[in-house]
């Protein structure tokens, strides 16, 4: 984690994607197949992605993620299998960016999360929360350098 903390305003987008509900321990045997199922699914539609790989968490429990795991498109897709596109909705965030491996993210969010606690107490945190890998296999072997940023959605009242 960098410990720098920061107020963003996600756009909305349009993307491909495929939905998990799978116990927490197995996100990392489970992310591989569904990610590929997604890329094969856009270069079949003649499509190539416009933004970085996302997870949409759309609820966390002690045991398992459910989440939509995909890319930025800008053209429509067709359903494919289990791929299909989605629209993620524009929020207002509260973000921070982890660097380093993927097994490090529980530890990230978990300090990320105090963090939003102690700055947003009126807050209720809400399920539906992003992570977008920025740099990440696909660039470097060099698991030190990758980057993942964290969304947490922030009501205004």
């Amino acid at each position: 984690m960098n410990n720098k903390y920061e107020l963003v305003d996600l756009p909305s987008i349009k993307a491909a994607a495929l939905h998990l509900t799978i116990p927490r321990g197995d996100v990392s045997e489970e992310m591989g197949p569904a990610v590929n199922a997604v890329l094969g699914a856009i270069t079949s539609a003649g499509l190539s992605p416009i933004g970085p790989m996302f997870a949409y968490h759309l609820s966390v429990s002690d045991t398992h993620f459910d989440f939509e795991v995909g890319f930025p498109i800008s053209g429509n897709l067709a359903s494919v299998g289990k791929v299909r596109t989605i629209d993620l909705p524009a929020v207002s965030a509260f973000k921070t960016t982890h660097i380093g491996p993927y097994t490090g993210l529980y530890e990230a969010w978990s300090a990320f999360g105090a963090e939003y606690k102690a700055r947003y107490p009126q807050q209720t945190r809400k399920q539906q929360f992003r992570e977008i890998y920025r740099v990440g296999p696909e660039t470097t072997l060099d698991e030190t350098k990758w980057e993942t940023d964290l969304f947490i959605p922030i009501s205004h009242s």
